[in-house]
């Protein structure tokens, strides 16, 4: 189950290393475009993918560091080896 949560993590970190690339390509076009309007949506646009590129690498940094200090912890939070932590709770009356 940890092989698998790693090898998870790193295809998440290669697909955010391509979307910050591909968001420094973005940045880099704003400069070419004349039109104001055009260009104020690019940055917008930038913007946005910057924060959402960031909430991603510090998520990405917690998933490490959970895994680091806490190794008998599988994805989401639940303890391997304990059923009655990987059962759902019951639905409310």
């Amino acid at each position: 189950m940890r092989a698998m949560h790693e090898e998870m993590m790193k295809g998440m970190q290669a697909d955010l290393d391509a979307m910050k690339a591909t968001l420094q390509q973005m940045k880099g076009q704003m400069d070419k475009v004349n039109d104001p309007a055009v260009r104020q949506q690019m940055q917008w646009n930038a913007e946005l993918w910057g924060k959402m590129l960031d909430n991603m690498d510090k998520h990405m940094a917690m998933m490490k560091h959970m895994m680091e200090s806490h190794p008998g912890m599988g994805p989401g939070g639940m303890m391997r080896g304990n059923p009655q932590q990987q059962q759902a709770p019951p639905p409310p009356k």
